[in-house]
């Protein structure tokens, strides 16, 4: 279990408490959160995070994907399956697949 996040800010419920998520949306932000951290940046572990620098936005989707595959080493609950930049409009977004009990599961975020 974690509690949900959106845009860097906590959800709360109708009462005010934290919401909850579980499995493949817990998941997906897990690696949201990984992927949205600029290695370096988290003063807890400074090896957290996507290493951003090295990305441009026209790295190939084999770049990102080995970018992406470095930011989650040693994770076992989910494998990344996919993963590049795209551009709409004047803003670039990380896409990627992740697969978790078999699932896959697509996110994206904004760079």
């Amino acid at each position: 279990m974690d509690l949900m996040i959106q845009d860097g800010d906590y959800i709360l419920d109708h009462t005010g408490q934290p919401v909850a998520v579980f499995g493949e949306e817990e998941a997906a932000q897990r690696a949201a959160m990984i992927f949205s951290t600029i290695k370096g940046f988290f003063p807890y572990d400074r090896e957290f995070g996507l290493d951003l620098y090295s990305l441009s936005p026209d790295s190939s989707r084999e770049q990102v994907m080995l970018v992406c595959n470095e930011a989650l080493k040693g994770r076992e609950d989910f494998m990344l399956t996919d993963a590049y930049i795209e551009k709409r409009e004047n803003e670039y977004y990380l896409c990627f697949e992740i697969e978790w009990r078999l699932r896959r599961i697509r996110k994206e975020i904004k760079l």
